[in-house]
Order: C-alpha cells, then sequence, then structure tokens
C-alpha cells in the first residue's frame, strides 16, 4: 500500500511539472500605435464618398510563438482607435465644374473605440534571423464609445461640427469585422522593434439599418487603414524557440565560432565567462526540452496515474481520489 501511495504522489508531480509551460520565450509583450484613415462603405451611396485621415490609433500588444514553424503564431491587441468616414454632397457644385472633392459641401465623421483585434499570424527570418517578416489574419471586435461630427458647406464656405450624440436606438455601440496586415521586425536581443500596415474590413453597421430606424442607411460599415510602429520585449533569456533551417543553421555555427575566436583574441577572461553563460543556457535549455516531451505525453501519463489510483488489493477493486491523499498519508 505505501508503495502505491508513492506512486501516486510521483505520477501528480510530473502532472504538474508538465502542465508549467516550458516556452518562456515564446511569448512577447509590447505597446504599439500609430496613424491612417478611415472609409466607410455606406448603402444607398451618396454621391461620393471620401477618406477622412489623421486618425489616431494604440494600445498595448501580446504576440506567442509556437516552437512549430507551421503553426505560426497568435497575436492579440487591446486599441484605442479612431475610424470614419466622410460623404460629399456634390449638388452645390455647378455643372461642368472642376473643383476638386475637398472643396465640395461634405459631411464627416469620427468614432473612438477600443478595439480587440485578434490575429493569426504566420512569419519567416531573414538576415541571420535578425529580421522577421509576417503576415496577419483575424478578426477585430470594437466599442464605439464616443464620436465627433463635422460638416462643410462649399456654397457658403461655412466649417460647423462638435460632438455626436450617440445613441442605442440609432448607433451601434458593438461592431465587428476581419482584418489582416503585413510587416517587419528587427530583433536586438530581446527587443523587437516592428512595423506594420494594417487593413480592418468592417462587417458591423455603425447606424442601425432603417428597420429599426427610419433615417438610416441600410449599411454602414466602416474600414480602416493603419501604419503602426511597435515595439516589444520577448519574455525568458532563450532565443528564438523555433530551429532555423540547416543552411542558416550552418551559417550561424560560422558566424558564433568567428565571433568566439576574436573575443578568444582579444579578451580570453571574457571568453570563458562567455563560454559559462552558454552552457547554463544550454542546460536550461535541455530542462525546458524535456519538460516540453513531458508535456506531450501528458495524456499516456494520465493513463498511467489512473491506473496506480485504481489498485486492486485482497481482491478487492478500490479507487483512490487526490482528495483522500492527505488523509490517507497521515493513516500511514
Amino acid at each position: 500500500m505505501g508503495r502505491s501511495f508513492h506512486k501516486i504522489l510521483v505520477c501528480s508531480a510530473v502532472l504538474a511539472l508538465s502542465a508549467v509551460s516550458p516556452a518562456v520565450a515564446q511569448h512577447y509583450i509590447g505597446i504599439r500605435g500609430g496613424w491612417g484613415g478611415g472609409m466607410g462603405r455606406i448603402e444607398p451611396k451618396p454621391d461620393e464618398q471620401g477618406t477622412v485621415w489623421g486618425l489616431y490609433h494604440g494600445g498595448i500588444s501580446w504576440k506567442y510563438y509556437s516552437r512549430e514553424k507551421a503553426v505560426g503564431g497568435v497575436q492579440a491587441d487591446l486599441l484605442f482607435m479612431q475610424q470614419g468616414f466622410r460623404s460629399y454632397d456634390l449638388s452645390d457644385v455647378p455643372e461642368g465644374s472642376t473643383e476638386k472633392a475637398e472643396r465640395e459641401s461634405y459631411y464627416q465623421r469620427t468614432v473612438n473605440s477600443i478595439t480587440l483585434p485578434i490575429y493569426w499570424q504566420t512569419h519567416g527570418y531573414l538576415f541571420m534571423r535578425r529580421m522577421r517578416v509576417f503576415l496577419n489574419l483575424g478578426v477585430t471586435l470594437s466599442y464605439n464609445f464616443s464620436s465627433k461630427e463635422e460638416s462643410h458647406n462649399y456654397v457658403h464656405n461655412e466649417t460647423t461640427g462638435g460632438t455626436y450624440d450617440m445613441r442605442l436606438e440609432r448607433d451601434n455601440p458593438l461592431t465587428y469585422g476581419l482584418g489582416g496586415g503585413a510587416g517587419i521586425g528587427w530583433s536586438f536581443d530581446r527587443l523587437e522593434i516592428l512595423f506594420e500596415g494594417r487593413y480592418y474590413f468592417g462587417y458591423g453597421d455603425i447606424y442601425r439599418n432603417r428597420n429599426r430606424y427610419e433615417l438610416n442607411p441600410l449599411r454602414s460599415p466602416l474600414d480602416n487603414i493603419q501604419f503602426s510602429l511597435g515595439v516589444y520585449w520577448r519574455l525568458g533569456k532563450n532565443g528564438i524557440i523555433s530551429p532555423p533551417s540547416p543552411k542558416v543553421a550552418a551559417k550561424l555555427r560560422e558566424y558564433e565560432e568567428a565571433r568566439r575566436e576574436k573575443i578568444l583574441e582579444h579578451n580570453p577572461q571574457k571568453f570563458v565567462r562567455q563560454w559559462e553563460q552558454e552552457l547554463v543556457k544550454s542546460m536550461r535549455d535541455e530542462a525546458e526540452a524535456l519538460d516540453y516531451d513531458m508535456k506531450s505525453r501528458s495524456a499516456d501519463i494520465k493513463k498511467r496515474m489512473d491506473a496506480y489510483m485504481n489498485p486492486w488489493s485482497d481482491g478487492g477493486y478500490f479507487k483512490i481520489s487526490l482528495e483522500s491523499i492527505p488523509s490517507f498519508a497521515t493513516s500511514l
């Protein structure tokens, strides 16, 4: 009986260790922000629709890169984002006039939103894995909490505007859509600086349609284009965890050997200290790889633990629950 209890404790410890993620270095946290423009797809269409430029966005971001390259990564942001649209009224322009659209009468709205983009990311590396090239695809959810409007009358050359009164019976506070983007990132050890362009394609209407509110358009999704700069920090001191291709790995080894020879030539003591650090890192990598392997086999370990937790004793079948372990240990 004591041996069975010992096996239960060993299996429980193994499961607890395998549940802890070994891939701390896979996680990145950061901030991002930038500038862009917004446009609407209003139906029925007005005379002409334009883009509102000068819209800002910014917030926090999290990224997770898997060990397997084929899976890619996952990214989620929490952003303050401005959206908007502009509609031109060409009725004030004399027939045959060549006036530019910016000087015609228009109505414009900007919308302040809290946006949650959730993206799948595929990526690759260049320049000895110092540059990351990536593509993002996913969905976006937005909560629209305030808005401003502006009107310009070309005939009288007057511009008026102010806060737009958002009302639930007329305006949708929640919108959604698809999004995608492409960008490049530069790695400086654990720091990564990136530039990305994104396009948000809206599906949810900013206005409720005419079935809900008579004067609203039938459709009014908003699109948004963004140019962002981001700064990320990799959690964990290990390097990029996805293994390089054989060709890149060979180049990395040549580069590392040349660098070591240079260090050894000019500063032998520094080389020894670096060798010690690399040895510790190698041992840590091996321990994490072992933990990862244990996690991948957790299902098999659980089956074995269940077998140990349900032994036969004295010809009778009994079951020991995890809750009963403390009292059972006390009785030994």
